[in-house]
């Protein structure tokens, strides 16, 4: 019989048990979630299922809106994961998240790490394309499938003597005014910015490589890649304008560092928009492009219609879901 159920945060030794037999990303970890709720007033739970052919995890937020709940994957590339037949699975979750009074979800799917595809549903739509680098190839031929600009960059940058950084206490005494400068600079949404609190706790992870760039005394670079046993997630890249310069040498570094510790792929993820400068940069790193998928479920349908309507909107023509989460109704 399926059993299904929501894990919260309080409870480490659930989670834990929970994604031992899961292969799994650094963004399902306990650590990881428990780091990012500094940042948010929203809860955050590992929804779990499982029976003797089918175990499934997944990190969600619960949102409040108007005296409802509704449910999101949490910022990163966690996601739903399934071990086992994934026959049903959309339908599994509709009808827990139906049952316990939930009105819809916006749930990833994470991109690369379920062996078997979901089943065919009107509730899945694709997202934006992510790159992934496949770890187990040696260095020359990651070279080789990379762009020409980036090739003669890496070669320039491995002809270079660089003072590469790898203490954790003074890349986390610079890393919060690099990372302000850089949301700034680049005028980042809301959902990048994250609380001091966050960013120390993520980088001082065993989870964590984080590398930067000193120069003249100055940290002026740093990179932050979270991983778990099966693979690494490209998280946070915090520069001064001069320390731009550095992204993709450090980013190498990095390969280098995953390859050290055995880890097979490399998630770059992909741009803030589909193919813009970020989208393009990381292209050109030459890994396999995935389309990701999101499943979106409206599990109270005239709940959903009243909260739409309160805001005046219409609930099916708008391209945000859920509608009444939209920037401009917040």
């Amino acid at each position: 019989m399926l059993k299904q159920n929501l894990i919260p945060l309080t409870d480490k030794k659930s989670w834990d048990d929970a994604l031992r037999n899961l292969i799994h990303g650094p963004c399902h970890l306990w650590s990881y979630n428990a780091a990012l709720a500094m940042s948010s007033d929203t809860p955050i739970f590992l929804y779990v299922a499982g029976d003797q052919h089918y175990q499934a995890a997944c990190p969600i937020s619960v949102r409040s809106k108007f005296s409802t709940q509704d449910i999101v994957t949490p910022y990163g590339f966690g996601g739903l994961i399934i071990n086992g037949n994934t026959d049903g699975a959309i339908k599994n979750l509709k009808n827990f998240f139906s049952s316990n009074n939930y009105i819809c979800g916006y749930i990833s799917v994470n991109p690369f790490l379920n062996l078997n595809p979901l089943e065919n549903a009107e509730e899945i739509v694709s997202g934006s394309p992510i790159y992934v680098l496949d770890l187990e190839q040696d260095l020359d031929s990651m070279l080789t499938n990379a762009a020409k600009v980036h090739r003669y960059e890496i070669r320039q940058w491995e002809k270079t003597q660089h003072n590469i950084i790898t203490d954790k206490k003074k890349l986390s005494e610079a890393l919060p005014a690099l990372y302000t400068d850089t949301l700034s600079r680049v005028d980042a949404s809301a959902v990048y910015h994250f609380f001091t609190e966050t960013l120390t706790s993520l980088l001082n992870l065993d989870e964590c490589i984080a590398l930067g760039i000193e120069e003249n005394g100055n940290i002026i670079a740093v990179t932050i890649t979270l991983h778990s046993m099966f693979c690494a997630d490209y998280f946070i890249n915090a520069s001064s304008v001069n320390g731009r310069q550095y992204t993709r040498g450090l980013l190498w570094e990095t390969i280098k560092e995953l390859k050290s510790r055995s880890i097979r792929n490399f998630n770059l993820g992909g741009g803030i928009r589909p193919n813009d400068s970020l989208d393009d940069f990381k292209r050109r790193f030459g890994g396999r492009k995935i389309i990701p998928k999101v499943i979106k479920q409206i599990y109270n349908q005239p709940t959903y219609n009243e909260l739409c309507q309160k805001l005046g909107l219409e609930a099916n023509n708008i391209n945000y879901f859920p509608a009444y989460h939209s920037k401009a109704h917040n």
